[in-house]
């Protein structure tokens, strides 16, 4: 087993376990909790990526050999730079589209009120403009991007991991794009 699988494998081990908990606990969330669970489901992915990182490392000692340490340590940050770009990709065009998405929440309603049919006015009424602005703002608060203080809005101190793996993305954008 080379290098190359073994940082393959604990990033798609990390991610498979990323998506697990996602699956498992994101139904049950408020809309408000949703970016905060977002980096919690997103630190246990990490985790598994490391312990599966260092358990391939370790079953494979011909590999210890092999290699310097700085040669390893590199590996195993690469493969967690891996895991991490899959996880913003993943939020970025997947779920976050299903959940942004006008469209697909319109077609939630529907669904979620068969087998009877849904009125204008019924759609309006659980699905406005006013809800869309409290709901993106619960999360942001939630989040912490944005504190309240019960009278105005604004950018809070907590960094957001999501938006440094944006800029990782755009700069390997800009290689790959003027190599």
């Amino acid at each position: 087993m080379s290098l190359d699988s073994i940082i393959l494998q604990s990033a798609l081990g990390g991610l498979l376990a990323y998506l697990f908990v996602h699956f498992l606990v994101f139904r049950f969330l408020e809309s408000k909790a949703i970016i905060r669970w977002l980096m919690n489901v997103y630190f246990i992915g990490a985790v598994v990526n490391v312990a599966g990182y260092l358990f391939l490392i370790w079953s494979k000692t011909e590999l210890i050999g092999q290699h310097n340490f700085g040669t390893m340590i590199f590996c195993g940050l690469l493969s967690f730079v891996v895991y991490s770009l899959m996880c913003y990709f993943y939020v970025l065009y997947i779920f976050g589209i299903y959940e942004s998405s006008i469209r697909i929440r319109i077609m939630r309603e529907f669904y979620n009120a068969l087998p009877n049919d849904l009125t204008l006015e019924e759609l309006l009424s659980r699905y406005n403009a006013e809800y869309i602005l409290r709901t993106r703002l619960e999360r942001l608060v939630g989040s912490g991007e944005v504190t309240f203080d019960g009278v105005k809005y604004r950018i809070g101190k907590c960094p957001f991991i999501f938006l440094m793996l944006d800029y990782m993305a755009c700069a390997i954008k800009k290689i790959t794009i003027t190599s």
